[in-house]
């Protein structure tokens, strides 16, 4: 079947990846409280908790220049799908990360997702 005959599927598709970028800062946004109670002994907790919301932006801006590369060598689909596995990995980093820069580094890889 080719794209032409699935114009819905594709409207969909693009629809539903667009908001992950998102939900990545708005799922996190109301835990940012309760993130800078539990690391308040870093030193420089509170700007490093607010790069926690800010990371993903700042990666997606600039790894977006990457992504016509990527897709010219790899093609679209392999993209959206290692994209969306990267997205899911990271995403879950906070659960399972006991320190504040390696939660960074997971924001980080959820951006470039």
């Amino acid at each position: 079947m080719s794209s032409s005959s699935r114009p819905g599927l594709i409207k969909a598709t693009l629809l539903l990846t667009s908001t992950l970028t998102v939900m990545a800062g708005a799922t996190i946004s109301p835990s940012l409280p309760q993130i800078r109670a539990v690391f308040a002994d870093v030193e420089m907790a509170d700007m490093l908790v607010k790069l926690v919301l800010t990371m993903p932006a700042a990666f997606i801006a600039m790894g977006a220049p990457f992504a016509g590369i990527v897709i010219d060598k790899f093609g679209r689909i392999r993209l959206l799908v290692a994209s969306v596995l990267l997205y899911a990995l990271a995403g879950t980093t906070g659960l399972y990360l006991d320190s504040l820069p390696a939660i960074l580094v997971g924001r980080a890889f959820l951006g470039l997702a």
